[in-house]
């Protein structure tokens, strides 16, 4: 019976997996659905995890995704401050469930690249309609069409949007031109939705990104190739230039207000200064911050003292997730941070070079390098994972990747759902 069972399920775990980024921006919320669909799959399954699957890796990603929300937890125990600062943190402990259920069930390489694909492709849409069709200022505006945040829903079509042209280039090398091409389109609209966001953290490290992933293909870029590129992203670039011109013509006014004339009322301006509130939270208390509540007293007091703007009292958060850890955690917090980030990145760099290109843990782990470095990016200009969907889009993607890239290792593979499950990938 479990043997009829078992390749339905997985399937069924597999179609999930692919369906997460693929609903991920189609509508208000849809990063919520599919994780907890997954979660609740999971968790029959904790009562009889092998020791198989508890690997040197899945020990350290257990060890830093528990140390992320524990840190929270010790600082809630140590200054006080409201239970529900836990609560967002949470969701990486309730990701490690879906983690041991996707060892056991991984994700199809296909199904996964083509959810992808779809996801980067209705971020696009649904920012051109939100642009031309509701006529918002801003793509993803939560004001108009509930469910959404303009800067995280900008930066998820960004990560999708380069994951499917990581996608493209994939294909292209296996000669399969057609989805390449649309892998390709899906690019340019996963991309073309976070311009439309004007979510100017979304850029910043693209270029880096973008850059890796030639590398990685750098024997397919024939003259041929290139120039495709090159139109495409001409063709794109003149779509949403207009777009582009005016938010790098304001970040660039902002920048000249504060500096030249100290305007912290400008949207940079008051970045800077709630940036400056959290330096001097750190170093007033390095070792373990401020905490919740301290965090707050302080910035009220730095204020009346002259040291930063009250504008800093309209925001909640430093706008930076390393500056806000520094100032609620001190050092013991941006360490656990910079884990979050730097553990599965380490992971997937060691796989994405153990194995050969083109092999289903390959793609896993390339993709995994990505997404872990373009999310850590975010973090330099937005407090991404203090909210629900930035969190869980990190966590439940970096499960996915992490369990693609992982099965196929001898000690992994030892689990009862081999024979069935082996021909997924």
């Amino acid at each position: 019976m479990k043997a009829k069972i078992a390749p339905h399920f997985g399937a069924l775990i597999a179609f999930l997996t692919a369906a997460y980024p693929a609903s991920i921006l189609m509508f208000g919320g849809g990063y919520k659905p599919v994780p907890v669909i997954l979660l609740v799959l999971a968790l029959p399954f904790l009562f009889g995890i092998k020791s198989e699957l508890v690997t040197r890796e899945i020990k350290q990603i257990l060890m830093a995704f528990s140390a992320y929300f524990l840190v929270v937890v010790a600082s809630l125990l140590i200054y006080g401050g409201n239970i529900s600062e836990a609560d967002i943190p949470s969701r990486t402990i309730l990701t490690l469930p879906i983690l041991f259920l996707l060892l056991r069930y991984p994700p199809r390489k296909e199904w996964l690249l083509a959810g992808i694909g779809i996801g980067a492709f209705t971020a696009g849409m649904v920012a051109v309609y939100h642009i031309e069709v509701l006529h918002m200022s801003r793509a993803y505006t939560g004001s108009v069409v509930k469910g959404y945040m303009p800067i995280q829903s900008g930066n998820t079509a960004m990560t999708l949007g380069l994951l499917s042209l990581f996608a493209m280039f994939y294909y292209w090398g296996k000669k399969q031109y057609l989805l390449s091409l649309m892998f390709l389109a899906a690019a340019l609209s996963g991309m073309a939705g976070s311009i439309l966001s004007g979510s100017r953290g979304g850029w910043l490290f693209a270029p880096i990104v973008l850059f890796y992933i030639i590398y990685q293909f750098r024997h397919l870029l024939s003259k041929r190739l290139f120039a495709l590129i090159s139109v495409s992203l001409l063709l794109i670039g003149s779509a949403v230039l207009p777009e582009v011109e005016n938010r790098i013509n304001q970040a660039y006014a902002d920048v000249e207000l504060y500096t030249q004339k100290d305007n912290s009322g400008s949207s940079l301006g008051a970045r800077f200064e709630m940036w400056k509130s959290a330096w001097l939270s750190l170093s007033e208390k390095p070792v373990f911050g401020q905490g919740f509540p301290g965090r707050d007293l302080a910035e009220k007091r730095y204020v009346a003292e002259g040291k930063v703007s009250k504008v800093v009292t309209h925001y909640g958060r430093a706008h930076n997730q390393y500056l806000e850890e520094a100032s609620t955690k001190g050092l013991i917090g941006i360490t656990a941070l910079i884990l979050l980030f730097a553990v599965p990145l380490a992971i997937f760099l060691r796989y994405s070079r153990l194995y050969q290109k083109h092999d289903s843990q390959w793609i896993f782990a390339q993709c995994g390098v990505i997404h872990v470095i373009l999310v850590a990016s975010y973090c330099l200009t937005q407090n991404f994972l203090n909210h629900n969907s930035g969190l869980m889009f990190y966590t439940v993607f970096t499960a996915i990747f992490l369990a693609g890239c992982l099965y196929k290792n001898p000690v992994v593979a030892t689990t009862d759902s081999n024979q069935n499950t082996s021909s997924l990938l």
